[in-house]
């Protein structure tokens, strides 16, 4: 092979790579939450209850819940809600979440 070829044939690897990598779609991670409802305990000393948690996500966000799980690790009240909007869109909610 020839010097001239075995340029050719490396820069056109090197074209091939670097369109490769450019064309791979990009996955990175959502860092903010783009639903949130902030609440408050009304009193201290009891917990937000999921009743309640149902009624704030209902008039703000329209459709069916689908669950309602505690998440300690991000505060005490905090609350993953599921929900299917009326206009069809998977939601996840986090209430009270710090």
């Amino acid at each position: 092979m020839s010097k001239l070829n075995q340029k050719v044939w490396y820069l056109s690897i090197c074209y091939c790579l670097i369109l490769a990598a450019f064309s791979m779609p990009v996955v990175m991670a959502e860092t903010a939450v783009p639903y949130k409802i902030d609440m408050q305990r009304d009193q201290p000393d009891s917990p937000l209850r999921k009743s309640t948690i149902m009624a704030h996500v209902k008039k703000e966000y329209p459709g069916r819940i689908l669950s309602i799980l505690p998440d300690t690790d991000n505060g005490p009240d905090c609350h993953i809600v599921k929900l299917m909007g009326e206009d069809g869109e998977f939601r996840i909610i986090h209430v009270a979440c710090d």
